[in-house]
């Protein structure tokens, strides 16, 4: 391309994206698809007298990521499985899918 000669300005909305509520639509369907699920690994004190919560991970295809609240750390596992067969060590530690809307999300509904 000469100097004197300019690129072609981009569209402003190559898609066709006709406003910002479909937008929003559209960026919810692609962040849906391949979302993580997320589970916590919970322990259980003896005798079934009380239970904490752990960790909290995400569960992807290939892989999950635990964050532990209490130590500020996160541990990167092949899956949910195997973090939880390395805490199991501890004790009573279980693998929860908790697959609900959190209560904090729910304080915001219109």
């Amino acid at each position: 391309m000469a100097d004197d000669e300019t690129t072609p300005p981009e569209p402003e909305n190559p898609l066709a994206i006709p406003d910002e509520h479909t937008l929003d639509d559209l960026l919810r369907y692609f962040a849906t698809q391949d979302a993580p699920r997320v589970f916590t690994l919970c322990r259980i004190t003896p005798g079934l007298r009380g239970a904490t919560v752990l960790a909290w991970g995400m569960s992807f295809a290939d892989s999950a990521v635990l964050y532990l609240p209490g130590e500020k750390s996160v541990g990167f596992f092949d899956s949910a499985d195997s973090a939880h067969a390395l805490y199991r060590r501890l004790g009573d530690v279980r693998l929860v899918w908790p697959d609900y809307v959190p209560v904090r999300e729910l304080t915001q509904l219109p």
